[in-house]
């Protein structure tokens, strides 16, 4: 795991230096398997649908309410 300053390049722009305790660095041997520890239970505290592919992952739910919405952001903020 690397710890320090790092920033991130969007359309030839550097954004500002952010200070990062976590993370895998880019080409690591074990950064597939560290992944997938990860998220292997993250389907256990989530409500809504959720979908993972690879390195992407959605919440699907139905939204009719602001108790819905609440909902989902409850899942977002449970992880």
């Amino acid at each position: 795991m690397s710890e320090g300053p790092e920033r991130v390049l969007v359309n030839y722009f550097y954004l500002e230096w952010s200070w990062v305790i976590s993370g895998v660095p880019q080409g690591l041997v074990l950064g597939p398997l560290l992944f997938n520890l990860f998220i292997n239970d993250i389907e256990n505290e989530i409500n809504s649908t959720i979908s993972i592919f690879a390195d992407d992952t959605k919440l699907c739910s139905p939204v009719q309410s602001m108790e819905d919405i609440h909902k989902i952001q409850a899942d977002l903020n449970s992880q």
